[in-house]
């Protein structure tokens, strides 16, 4: 399933501080995260298939380790 996400809740990876973890996130909830030692390391993708294909690319060059 490759469908568009409305703008304004497009995914972005996230990457946790500490452990390299990234995640897949939808940045348009309005509260942080706890505990919100994480940086946002992608712009916003049309797609979850897009989102994905990110976080794969980062997990081979070994920018994050999940």
């Amino acid at each position: 399933m490759n469908a568009r996400i409305p703008i304004g809740r497009r995914p972005r990876q996230r990457r946790w501080e500490g452990t390299g973890a990234c995640q897949i996130c939808d940045e348009s909830i309005p509260t942080k995260p706890i505990p919100s030692n994480y940086k946002t390391v992608s712009k916003p993708v049309p797609t979850f298939a897009a989102a994905i294909a990110i976080k794969d690319g980062m997990l081979q060059k070994g920018a994050c380790n999940i």
